[in-house]
C-alpha cells in the first residue's frame, strides 16, 4: 500500500461526489481524492454497508457524508481530512482505514471555514501543531497495523507555499521527519487564488529538498490536454501531479487518447450519477461546470459594456452574481458587465431563443434546459438520458422491496421520501399536497391530519410527523424548514388512502 502515493501518478484532487471520482478513474487517473471532510463530521457519522448501490456510506441522519464505491474506487480513493486535533485524526484513521487507500491531511485549504476552524492553511503557521497531528496519527496507525496484521494506510498531507521560500523548505523537512509517505504542494500562498501565478519553481525546490514523493498542484490554468500534465510534472520536478479545477471542467483530461466531447463527458457522468442515486443539486452543479460557457454565448458587442466604471457583476456562464465596486483579484477571465444591464441579462436567460434581447443568444439548447432544470429527471431529459434514469431507479426499487410496516416501539410508519423545494415554490397559488390530504380527510369524514415538527440540531434540518386517522407517518429525510417538512410528509397520503 505504501507505493500508492509514489512516482509518476496523475491524481484527481478534492472531488465532492463519487461519480466524478469514478469517471476520472475510468479516463485514466491513478488516484482520486475526496473533498475535505472535517474530522468531527466523520466521527459523528454512522458507517453503513449499502447493498443496493454496493457502496460504503458514512451518514449523519439522512445526509451522506462520504460514499465509497467498494469495488471501483476503494483501493484508489484517498480520504482528505480537515483537522486541528491529533486525537480526532487518529480516531478518523481507526474508523475509515479499511474503506480508503490512504488518508490526506489538508494543510493548504485557504477557505474561511477551514482557517477559522484552525484547519487547512491555518496549520501552516503552527509547525509544532503539524508535528503533533502526524505523530499521533502515525502512532495510531502503527498500533492498528500490529493488531489486525495488515499494512497501514499511507498518510500524506497537502500544503501551500509560505511567504518565504526558506520557511517553506523548513516546514516540508519537518513534515518529512514525521514520516509521511508523500506531500502535496500547491504553488500559491495562503492569500492567493487561481488568478495568481503558480510558483512552479518553488515546488521544484521542495522536490529537490525532500527524499519523499512530492505531488505538484495548482497547474490547472496551464493544462489544456493530457500531455500538459506530464509537462507540468517535469517543470515542477515533482513525482506526481494533482488536478482539480481542470478536471472538473474537462473530466477526460486524464485520457492519453485525448479529450472527449462535452456531450460524451456529460452523458458518462449522468450514467454514473443515475447509477449511484446522486442528488439533484450536485448533479446539476457538475453538469453546469462541464458545460461552462456553452450554456449561453455572448455576442461580440457585449465588450463595450465592460468598459463602464460602475458596480460590477460577474458572469461565469453558470449564473450572475453582484460584486462590489472592484472586480475580484485574479478575475481577468471574468466578464464585467454594467450593473444596469443585469435585469436585461436575467430576462434574456428566461426568454426564448431569438428574442429581442439580442446581445445574448442560446448556444446549446441542452445547456438552457439544464439551467432551468428543477429535478434529476429534467436534467436527464435534457440529455436524452430518461431511459437510463428509469432503469437505474427501477433496479434500486426492486432492491429495496420496501414494505410499509409500523415500527414496533413507536408505531410510526417510516417512509423516506422527499421532493425538491423548487417544486413547491413553483406551485404558488395551486393546490399543495397538504390541501389534497385535507380534502381527502374531509371527504372520508375523518379528522384532519395533525403535524409535529422537530428540529434536528445535528444537521440543522426539520422533520415532521403526520398523524392521520390514528396512524403516524414520518420521512426521515431532513428539510430546510417546517413548511417543507410538512409538505414532504403529505407524499405519504397515497399510503393513507389505501387504509
Amino acid at each position: 500500500m505504501i507505493g500508492i502515493l509514489v512516482d509518476h501518478k496523475f491524481l484527481l484532487g478534492y472531488y465532492i461526489e463519487k461519480q466524478s471520482r469514478l469517471l476520472a478513474l475510468e479516463y485514466g487517473a491513478d488516484l482520486v481524492y475526496t473533498e475535505e471532510i472535517v474530522d468531527q463530521k466523520i466521527l459523528s457519522s454512522k458507517r453503513i454497508v449499502n447493498d443496493i448501490l454496493h457502496t460504503i456510506d458514512y451518514v449523519i441522519e439522512d445526509d451522506v457524508v462520504l460514499r465509497i464505491a467498494t469495488e471501483r474506487e476503494r483501493e484508489r480513493c484517498v480520504l482528505q481530512v480537515g483537522t486541528n486535533s491529533a486525537e480526532r485524526i487518529a480516531e478518523v484513521a481507526a474508523k475509515v482505514c479499511n474503506d480508503v487507500a490512504a488518508i490526506d491531511v489538508n494543510m493548504g485549504c485557504p477557505k474561511p471555514f477551514s482557517i477559522m476552524g484552525g484547519m487547512g492553511a491555518a496549520l501552516l503557521t503552527q509547525p509544532d501543531k503539524v508535528k503533533d497531528v502526524y505523530i499521533c496519527a502515525a502512532n495510531f496507525l502503527q498500533i492498528l497495523t500490529s493488531l489486525v496484521s495488515v499494512s497501514s494506510v499511507p498518510v500524506s498531507c497537502k500544503i501551500r507555499v509560505l511567504d518565504k521560500q526558506e520557511d517553506t523548505l523548513a516546514l516540508v523537512k519537518l513534515i518529512e521527519k514525521c514520516g509521511v509517505t508523500a506531500i502535496g504542494v500547491h504553488g500559491r500562498r495562503r492569500d492567493e487564488r487561481q488568478g495568481d501565478a503558480n510558483r512552479v519553481e518553488e515546488i521544484r525546490e521542495v522536490a529537490r529538498a525532500l527524499s519523499i514523493p512530492v505531488i505538484a498542484n495548482g497547474g490547472s490554468g496551464t493544462i489544456k490536454e493530457f500531455k500538459d500534465i506530464e509537462q507540468f510534472r517535469t517543470e515542477s520536478g515533482a513525482s506526481s501531479v494533482m488536478l482539480a479545477r481542470r478536471a472538473l471542467s474537462n473530466p477526460s483530461i486524464f485520457r492519453p487518447e485525448g479529450l472527449l466531447t462535452m456531450q460524451e463527458e456529460i452523458t458518462s457522468f449522468l450514467r454514473l450519477a443515475c447509477e449511484f442515486d446522486e442528488n439533484f443539486t450536485m448533479m446539476k452543479y457538475v453538469v453546469q461546470r462541464i458545460l461552462g460557457n456553452q450554456q449561453i454565448k455572448l455576442l461580440s458587442d457585449f465588450h463595450a459594456l465592460s468598459s463602464v466604471q460602475s458596480p460590477r457583476t460577474e458572469f461565469h456562464g453558470m449564473g450572475v452574481r453582484r460584486k462590489g465596486n472592484q472586480p475580484e483579484k485574479g478575475s481577468a477571465a471574468i466578464v464585467a458587465l454594467n450593473a444596469r444591464y443585469c435585469d436585461m441579462l436575467m430576462l434574456t436567460l428566461d426568454a426564448p431563443a431569438g428574442s429581442p434581447n439580442g446581445w445574448l443568444k442560446e448556444f446549446d439548447a441542452r445547456g438552457r434546459a439544464t439551467v432551468v432544470a428543477a429535478s434529476v429527471l429534467d436534467i436527464c431529459d435534457a440529455w436524452s438520458m430518461r431511459n437510463v434514469y428509469e432503469n437505474f431507479k427501477s433496479n434500486r426499487q426492486r432492491g429495496h422491496k420496501r414494505k410499509v410496516v409500523p415500527d414496533a416501539e413507536t408505531g410510526i410508519h417510516f417512509i423516506d421520501l422527499t421532493f425538491p423545494p423548487k417544486r413547491l415554490r413553483d406551485k404558488c397559488g395551486a393546490t399543495t399536497p397538504k390541501c389534497v390530504l385535507n380534502s381527502f380527510c374531509d371527504e372520508c369524514g375523518i379528522k384532519r391530519p395533525v403535524y409535529c415538527c422537530k428540529f434536528r440540531p445535528v444537521d440543522k434540518r426539520f422533520e415532521a410527523l403526520v398523524e392521520v386517522d390514528g396512524r403516524k407517518f414520518l420521512s426521515r429525510i431532513g428539510q430546510p424548514n417546517k413548511k417543507m417538512a410538512e409538505q414532504v410528509d403529505i407524499l405519504l397520503s397515497e399510503t393513507v388512502k389505501q387504509v
